[in-house]
C-alpha cells in the first residue's frame, strides 16, 4: 500500500477545524503517523484530508484509538446501533483488524452522517467515512476532537513530536523513582512574593508540563520541559536532606494569543518530603498535591486546551481568505476585495507593524471587519502610537485596525479617497 508521511506538525489534526470544503466528499490519502501514547511510540494508519492550499488534516480510525487507549484511565469502548456509541470508562472489546488499514492506498470518502454519542449523549465531531471493496464502513476521526471529547491530551512538540497523555498509569520509564511521579497532579503554594499560586502538573516519561496561576493577577503561565528524579538530595537553602528531587529543566513557555510554544529557559527544585502513589498524594517542601483526572473540565488545563482548540479553530477559519505575506494568519483586504495596494508602509520595526494603504470604501472595510469577526478576530480598544484609543480586532497574536487618510490643504483638513489596514503584533 502505498503511503504517505504527514509532516509532524500537520499530523492527526491538532487543529480543531473544520472539514475543508471538499469535504461532502472527495479523496483521503493514506498516512502513516507515529504517535507517543503515555510515552510508548504507536503508529497509526491514517488518512489525510488536503484543503485548497494543500494543507493535510489526518484522520484515525474510532477502533484504533480504543484498541491502543484499552486499560488506560482513558479507555472506551465503541458500539453500533443506528448511531455511533461511544462509552467512556469502559473497556474495549475488540471487533478485529484494528490497528490495520481495510483498504489500498488513497480512498474516496463522504462526510459520515451518522450521529456519534458519548454516555449516550449526541455530540458534534467531524467523522470522514471510508468503505471497503464489500461495502463495509469504516469511521474515521480527527485525533485532537476525540481527546477534548473523552478527556484525554493530544498535543505536538519538536522534542516529541504528536503525543497522547491519559492522565494515568504511564508506561515505566524504566526509572522506579521517576515512575512513582507519573500523571497529572495538582496544588496550591506562595511564591517568593508571598502572592498564592495554583499549579497543575503533568508527567509523561521524562518529561512536564506545568500550568501556573498567579491567584492575585489571575495571569495563568504553560511551561514545557524534562524532568529528572534524584534520591537522598541536600536542599541548599535549609541543609535537610530529601527522599527525592525532581528537577525540572524548562525550555519552553506557550504564548496564549498564538497558541505556539517559543524557547524558554528555567530550572526548578521541587524537594519532596514524602509520597504515596496509591493514595495519589505527594507533600513537597513547599505544599501538598494530589492526582487530578485530566478529563476533568474544572482544571486550569483543560481551560488552555479549550483556548488552544479556539485559536486552531480561528487558524482554519482563516485559511479560506488570502493573506498577508508578512502576516499569514490575517487577511487580505486586498486580495480579497481586488484592490491595488496604494502604498505600504513600515510603521514600526519593534512590533512588526505595517499599514497598506488601499483605494476603497468603506462599505468594504466593513464587510472586511465581518470577515476578520468571522475568523475569530475579536474588537477590543488599544492605545496607538500616537497616543490615541483605536479599536482594534484581535487574533492569533496580531491587531488590525483602520487607518484614515487626512491631508491639510490651507487651514482645512480634507479626507481622501484611500484608506490604511495597519496590522501589528499584539502588545
Amino acid at each position: 500500500m502505498r503511503k504517505q508521511i504527514i509532516p509532524a506538525a500537520l499530523a492527526l489534526a491538532l487543529t480543531a477545524g473544520l472539514i475543508p470544503a471538499s469535504a461532502a466528499g472527495g479523496t483521503a490519502y493514506a498516512a502513516t503517523q507515529t504517535v507517543q501514547v503515555d510515552g510508548k511510540a504507536v503508529e497509526f494508519q491514517a488518512y489525510a484530508l488536503k484543503d485548497e492550499k494543500g494543507n493535510a488534516t489526518n484522520y484515525v480510525k474510532l477502533r484504533d484509538v480504543a484498541y491502543v487507549l484499552n486499560g488506560t484511565s482513558a479507555q472506551f469502548n465503541v458500539g453500533w446501533d443506528g448511531a455511533i456509541n461511544i462509552l467512556p470508562g469502559q473497556g474495549y472489546t475488540a471487533a478485529g483488524g484494528e490497528m490495520q488499514t481495510p483498504f489500498s492506498g488513497d480512498r474516496s470518502y463522504t462526510t459520515s452522517a451518522a450521529e456519534t454519542r458519548v454516555n449516550g449523549s449526541a455530540v458534534k465531531l467531524e467523522a470522514i467515512e471510508l468503505k471497503d471493496d464489500k461495502g463495509g464502513a469504516y469511521t474515521y476521526y480527527k485525533l485532537r476532537d476525540l481527546g477534548t471529547a473523552l478527556g484525554f491530551k493530544v498535543d505536538w512538540s519538536a522534542q516529541r513530536g504528536i503525543f497522547i497523555e491519559t492522565g494515568g498509569a504511564a508506561q515505566s520509564t524504566g526509572d522506579a523513582n521517576l515512575d512513582l511521579f507519573q500523571g497529572a497532579w495538582k496544588g496550591d503554594f506562595k511564591n517568593t512574593d508571598g502572592d498564592p499560586m495554583s499549579e497543575e502538573l503533568i508527567i509523561t516519561g521524562n518529561q512536564v508540563e506545568k500550568v501556573v496561576k498567579n491567584s492575585s493577577s489571575g495571569s495563568i503561565r504553560v511551561y514545557k520541559g524534562t524532568v529528572l528524579a534524584q534520591t537522598n538530595m541536600v536542599n541548599p537553602s535549609n541543609g535537610k536532606t530529601y527522599p527525592y528531587v525532581l528537577t525540572l529543566t524548562i525550555n519552553e513557555r506557550l504564548n496564549r494569543k498564538t497558541g505556539e510554544m517559543e524557547p524558554y529557559e528555567a530550572t526548578g527544585y521541587y524537594y519532596v518530603k514524602s509520597i504515596d502513589s496509591g493514595a495519589g498524594q505527594v507533600n513537597w517542601s513547599f505544599g501538598t498535591y494530589n492526582r487530578m483526572n485530566l478529563s476533568d473540565s474544572g482544571t486550569m488545563y483543560a481551560g488552555v486546551q479549550a483556548e488552544l482548540a479556539e485559536i486552531e479553530a480561528q487558524r482554519e477559519r482563516v485559511k479560506q481568505y488570502p493573506t498577508y505575506a508578512e502576516f499569514p494568519t490575517v487577511p487580505d483586504f486586498g486580495a480579497i476585495f481586488g484592490v491595488n495596494l496604494v502604498e505600504k508602509s513600515e510603521a514600526s520595526k519593534k512590533t512588526g507593524h505595517i499599514v497598506y494603504r488601499y483605494s476603497a470604501s468603506d462599505d468594504q472595510w466593513s464587510e472586511y471587519v465581518k470577515i476578520l469577526k468571522g475568523c475569530g478576530f475579536k474588537p477590543t480598544h488599544h492605545m496607538s502610537v500616537t497616543g490615541d484609543m483605536n479599536l482594534y480586532y484581535d487574533a492569533l497574536g496580531y491587531s488590525v485596525s483602520y487607518i484614515g487618510s487626512v491631508e491639510k490643504i490651507g487651514d482645512r483638513y480634507v479626507y481622501l479617497d484611500t484608506f490604511g489596514v495597519s496590522v501589528q503584533k499584539t502588545q
